[in-house]
C-alpha cells in the first residue's frame, strides 16, 4: 500500500482532447513523482495512464453538437467534485467554479468570423445545427466566463486575451499550447528532408487545408519525400 497522498484532479471537455492537454500531461507527470494521481475526466490520454493510480472517464454522446453541450453542461455541474484538488475546464461547458479555464475556442469571435470560413458546406441540417450550437456557447461563455464561476481564464494567443480581457474586464492569462519535441521524438537534425509538423484539429481558420496545398508546392523543390506529423 502506498503511503503516497492522493491528488484529484478534475477536468472537463466536450471535444475530446483538452481535457488532458498538454499542460495537464505535463502537471500530471510532475505530481506523480511524489502523489498518487486520480484523473476524472472526459478524456484520457493513452500516455498518462501509467501515471495514474485511479481513471473515472465521463462518457457522452458526442453528435449533434448542440445536444453533447447540453448534456455536457448538465451532468458535469451535477457530479460531485467537493474533493478535488485541481478543477481544470475548457471553455464554457460546466457551471462548477473552476481553478482553471483554458478558453481554445471563442465561440462569440468565431459567430463573427463564420463568413471567413474556407469550407463550403451545403447541407442545411449542418449549418442549422452549427449556428445553434455556437449561439448557445455564446450564451454559456456570457455567463461561465465571469469570476464567479472561473478563477482564472487563460488562452492560448495574445489576440484572444485582448478579446476576453475586452468583454469581460478581467485579467486573462496566456498559455501557449504547443508540443514537446521529445515527446515526439524528433528534432530539427534528426532528419535530412524537410519534417513538416501541424498542430491542431480540421476546424475552421486552423490552416490544415493550407498546409495540404503547401505540401504540393513544397514537393516540387524536393527530390525526396517530406516527412509529415499532424
Amino acid at each position: 500500500m502506498s503511503d503516497k497522498r492522493t491528488i484529484s484532479i478534475f477536468c472537463v471537455d466536450t471535444i475530446g482532447g483538452g481535457g488532458t492537454e498538454v499542460w495537464v500531461r505535463g502537471l500530471i507527470k510532475n505530481l506523480a513523482t511524489e502523489y498518487n494521481i486520480r484523473l476524472v475526466s472526459s478524456t484520457v490520454n493513452s500516455e498518462i495512464v501509467q501515471y495514474l493510480t485511479e481513471i473515472r472517464q465521463i462518457v457522452l454522446p458526442k453528435r449533434p453538437a448542440v445536444l453533447r453541450v447540453l448534456l455536457f453542461s448538465i451532468f458535469s455541474t451535477l457530479v460531485s467534485i467537493d474533493k478535488s484538488d485541481v478543477i481544470h475546464v475548457v471553455g464554457a461547458i460546466t457551471f462548477k467554479k473552476s481553478h482553471l479555464n483554458t478558453v481554445h475556442f471563442y465561440h462569440r469571435e468565431n459567430l463573427r468570423l463564420r463568413h471567413k470560413t474556407i469550407y463550403q458546406n451545403n447541407s442545411k441540417l449542418r449549418i442549422i445545427n452549427r449556428t445553434i450550437y455556437t449561439l448557445v456557447s455564446c450564451v454559456l461563455e456570457k455567463l461561465i466566463y465571469r469570476k464567479y464561476f472561473s478563477k482564472k481564464l487563460a488562452s492560448v494567443s495574445p489576440e484572444m486575451c485582448s478579446l476576453l480581457m475586452k468583454d469581460f474586464a478581467r485579467h486573462v492569462y496566456l498559455t501557449h499550447n504547443g508540443i514537446d519535441l521529445a515527446e515526439l521524438g524528433t528534432s530539427s537534425n534528426r532528419y535530412r528532408a524537410p519534417y513538416l509538423l501541424f498542430v491542431g484539429g480540421d476546424w475552421e481558420r486552423k490552416g490544415l487545408s493550407d498546409v495540404i496545398n503547401c505540401v504540393a508546392e513544397i514537393k516540387q523543390d524536393y527530390p525526396y519525400p517530406i516527412k509529415c506529423a499532424g
